[in-house]
């Protein structure tokens, strides 16, 4: 499993790129990113989605 931030750089989209493609707010991704808040189902399946990868696949941070 790889970080959402890996998955990013792998892809070489900026949060700012991501949050267009995805329709998330570029202060939740960092905050995944961060491991500040672990993103909701929905958020998580776009981010998935816009990143061309499975759910499953990142390595979400753990809830709080």
């Amino acid at each position: 499993m790889s970080t959402l931030r890996e998955v990013r750089d792998l892809r070489a989209l900026s949060i700012q790129e991501l949050s267009t493609a995805a329709g998330v707010s570029k202060s939740a991704i960092l905050d995944a990113e961060l491991a500040r808040r672990r993103p909701i189902g929905r958020t998580r399946r776009k981010l998935a989605k816009a990143l061309k990868v499975r759910v499953e696949s990142i390595d979400w941070p753990p809830g709080r």
